[in-house]
């Protein structure tokens, strides 16, 4: 491999692994990993929740669904997903 390659590697881990280190000190327990410290409210926590099911994982995955399965399959998914 050459230098690029190692760089192509590289520098997004050490950008990854710096940051982890420098928000470790904002993080005392799951709380504050999942709500924001239980301060980030209804209102922000449900626009998360909805920003999370348009992630581009979802709609690969939901694709994944409705070619093995057809649309049946993607109606029970939805319906199980909103019902949580």
């Amino acid at each position: 491999m050459h230098l690029l390659d190692w760089l192509l590697i590289s520098v997004p881990l050490l950008g990854l692994l710096f940051v982890a280190y420098y928000t470790k000190k904002y993080m005392r327990g799951v709380a504050d990993y999942l709500s924001g410290g239980r301060m980030a409210g209804r209102y922000l926590l449900a626009i998360a929740r909805g920003e999370m099911g348009s992630g581009a994982v979802v709609f690969v995955a939901m694709f994944e669904i409705i070619s093995k399965s057809g649309f049946a399959m993607g109606w029970w998914n939805w319906l199980l997903y909103t019902a949580s």
